[in-house]
């Protein structure tokens, strides 16, 4: 379950006008600010298989409960690692619920430069091969892993 917090903080704002925390807009009144989650893990460790593709692709993705990811090329054995940060955590968590018992569209037909994904965690577990269809849920969940780690 993920839990995002807002704190406000008592007390009314000193001096004619102040800078909302993490807003950056002018107002006077009570200091409103939105804290950063204390805690953020997944359901979950998500692993994230990617093949195909014109080029062949041959990529394992695996991220841990508390984010921490590694991305290995299975073609070329080069692996990197990272971290999420807590929101990005939050945000794969949300992904992964509303991809939780929905598959995508059947590619096209005739698809030559697919890519064949296959996605385990969070309560999800599917493969499918995407070629310009709707993929939906999942697919969001795909390309947010993928974006994730390639920054």
């Amino acid at each position: 379950m993920c839990v995002t917090a807002a704190v406000v903080v008592g007390g009314l704002a000193s001096g004619p006008a102040t800078a909302q925390a993490g807003l950056g807009k002018a107002t006077s009144g009570p200091v409103t600010a939105v804290a950063e989650p204390t805690w953020a893990r997944l359901r979950t460790p998500v692993v994230l298989v990617r093949s195909g593709g014109f080029a062949g692709a041959y990529d394992r993705i695996v991220i841990s409960r508390s984010g921490a990811w590694t991305h290995r090329d299975l073609r070329s054995g080069l692996t990197r690692t990272g971290q999420l940060d807590r929101w990005d955590i939050l945000r794969l968590g949300r992904l992964l619920d509303r991809a939780r018992g929905t598959r995508p569209d059947p590619p096209r037909p005739a698809c030559a430069d697919g890519f064949r994904f296959s996605l385990v965690g969070g309560g999800v577990r599917v493969s499918y091969e995407e070629c310009g269809q709707d993929t939906g849920p999942v697919g969001e969940a795909v390309h947010f892993i993928l974006r994730a780690v390639a920054r």
